[in-house]
């Protein structure tokens, strides 16, 4: 990974995470079938999710990460929260 160019153009970055469980529920939804295949599955989405928090951890200190549980949360209000966020990282970028 070229960090240093995408430290040049990044400025915030948002992470959403939800439990395998949910992650299954929302990807089956509106399928034919109720079955999970072998790459979506709930095992596979406890692995991708550990490395995801792996990485936020490991660059934690050259991006500002946001991250946000969203098993609760419905698109309004995760919408909310990063519009929410990005407005505040505007602001404190431009004091009045």
């Amino acid at each position: 990974m070229r960090l240093r160019k995408w430290l040049s153009q990044v400025r915030q970055v948002f992470v959403f995470f939800c439990s395998p469980a949910t992650a299954l529920e929302r990807e089956l939804r509106g399928k034919l079938s109720a079955k999970p295949g072998r790459v979506v599955s709930e095992a596979f989405l406890r692995e991708l999710r550990f490395h995801y928090e792996k990485a936020c951890g490991r660059y934690r200190d050259d991006f500002d990460i946001y991250t946000l549980e969203t098993d609760q949360a419905d698109q309004q209000s995760v919408a909310c929260a990063v519009v929410a966020r990005i407005f505040d990282a505007i602001e404190s970028k431009n004091p009045n």
